[in-house]
């Protein structure tokens, strides 16, 4: 999982934010992917992380699954959104950190390709959109509100779960925390 880095000591309250937010994914993936067991959970920074979760899929294909479903994807990007998410509720919009770039890169990346590549958008249709079709220009602006409405509503998802498993949220919070 990396090497841990000893040159960096956290101040509590980054060491807290980083809590919450490792959790926040813990808890969602939890939540929407049961099938998925928690195989590590910290907040020792390591490289260039402040923490992680890491899981382990049950499924009978070595390298995991090779397709997923839209809910699956969806579910997914929930998933990247769940630490930014659990900042927000736990510790108030102003105390949200940086901490989540990587999360939001990821979440940005799928709904894209869902979007653009898998043609997985009822409004945008089964069409594969990429730079080699002068055609894609033509989509740019719908592709943008479409990926706006993906995020948007995968935001909205995520903090109605965190709402309903705050409880669950602060205890693993606080036992990464300890």
């Amino acid at each position: 999982y990396g090497t841990v880095r000893t040159d960096l000591k956290l101040a509590e309250e980054e060491k807290f934010s980083t809590a919450v937010h490792e959790a926040g994914h813990a808890i969602a993936t939890h939540v929407l992917m049961p099938d998925k067991h928690l195989d590590y959970l910290s907040i020792q920074p390591r490289s260039s992380s402040l923490g992680f979760v890491s899981y382990r899929d049950e499924s009978e294909n070595a390298r995991g699954q090779l397709s997923m479903t839209v809910t699956q994807l969806k579910e997914r990007i929930v998933v990247f959104l769940a630490g930014r998410e659990a900042e927000r509720l736990m510790l108030g919009e102003d105390a949200m950190s940086t901490g989540a770039t990587d999360d939001l890169r990821r979440a940005t990346g799928l709904a894209l390709h869902a979007i653009e590549e898998c043609g997985l958008d009822p409004e945008i249709g089964p069409i594969a959109l990429d730079s080699r079709f002068s055609v894609a220009e033509h989509y740019r602006g719908a592709v943008a509100e479409r990926l706006e409405s993906w995020l948007s509503e995968a935001q909205s998802r995520c903090a109605n779960l965190l709402r309903e498993h705050k409880d669950s949220l602060k205890v693993v919070a606080d036992a990464l925390f300890e």
